[in-house]
């Protein structure tokens, strides 16, 4: 890729004269920013982002269309938010380590905490989550909970699994007792 791919150095395509508007929808409308001010504001972008980025990324952009997303097709964050388009280091480009790119706006998930939870902190929120979009609640990977939990968690018998040795419920939500998930200054089991 070139620098040219998402950037233009003059603006090569002027915005179209509006011919289809009567005189009184003109004069009741409110004054819209004209192409060549956002072109001069944004980078010098041939396009506003995410429609630039959804050029490249159409399975992205298909995430995006899915019923739980975060607000980038409306307009309310940009891609640039969380990645840093020129790269990184980090996987997927990110701009910051892992979890902490969703730690600048999710700052109640943030910690430290006294008992954190590993998969957190070692593989990042995209264990449990999708960050583009989901059908599921929360942007959760697994329809329930609990299936998602027995990704790490599998063994009944081993420690980090201790209900099926002490005759606790198998069933149902794991997070209906272990509520503070993300990590907790209070129990260890991220009990509430």
């Amino acid at each position: 890729m070139s620098c040219e791919t998402c950037h233009s150095s003059h603006l090569v395509d002027p915005p179209a004269p509006r011919t289809d508007r009567s005189a009184q929808a003109s004069f009741f409308s409110l004054p819209v920013r004209p192409a060549e001010s956002r072109w001069l504001t944004e980078s010098l972008l041939r396009d506003k982002q995410p429609e630039l980025c959804f050029g490249c990324h159409k399975q992205i952009q298909a995430q995006f269309a899915l019923p739980t997303h975060h607000r980038v097709p409306e307009g309310l964050m940009k891609c640039t938010d969380c990645h840093d388009a020129h790269g990184t280091l980090q996987r997927p480009q990110l701009k910051k380590v892992n979890f902490e790119v969703c730690a600048g706006c999710h700052t109640e998930k943030r910690g430290p905490f006294l008992h954190e939870h590993a998969a957190v902190k070692v593989e990042g929120c995209t264990s449990c989550h999708s960050p583009h979009g989901s059908i599921e609640r929360n942007m959760l990977l697994r329809r329930e909970g609990r299936f998602l939990c027995l990704q790490c968690h599998v063994d009944p018998a081993g420690v980090n699994v201790p209900h099926g040795r002490l005759s606790f419920q198998t069933t149902g939500e794991c997070v209906r007792c272990h509520v503070t998930i993300h990590g907790s200054n209070v129990s260890e089991f991220f009990l509430q």
